[in-house]
């Protein structure tokens, strides 16, 4: 039976950790101020700058006064900066402690 335990607990972290990825978000400077600190500023500049990134990315970059970790603008970005899950988690944790 000890190893039913673990396996619950192992679905419970799952399932907090999908909650926090849910209904994590940071403001705009929080978004940029942990670009900037993890030095990819200029890869986002970049990723702007292509004429194959989607618009809807673009706008959102430019316009959006908050970014969801989920959100497809956020899933676009770590997918182009190649940042894993776990780096994300990290950023959006590290940026939610930045204050102006």
């Amino acid at each position: 039976m000890p190893n039913v335990n673990i396996k619950k607990k192992a679905d419970i972290e799952k399932e907090r950790l999908e909650q926090w990825r849910e209904s994590a978000s940071v403001s705009r400077f929080q978004a940029k101020a942990i670009i900037h600190q993890y030095n990819l500023t200029q890869a986002v500049q970049d990723m702007m700058d292509d004429p194959e990134t989607d618009a809807i990315v673009k706008l959102a970059w430019e316009d959006a006064q908050t970014f969801r970790r989920n959100s497809p603008t956020v899933k676009a970005l770590a997918q182009t900066l190649e940042l894993s899950d776990e780096q994300l988690d990290a950023m959006f944790e590290a940026a939610s402690q930045i204050e102006a």
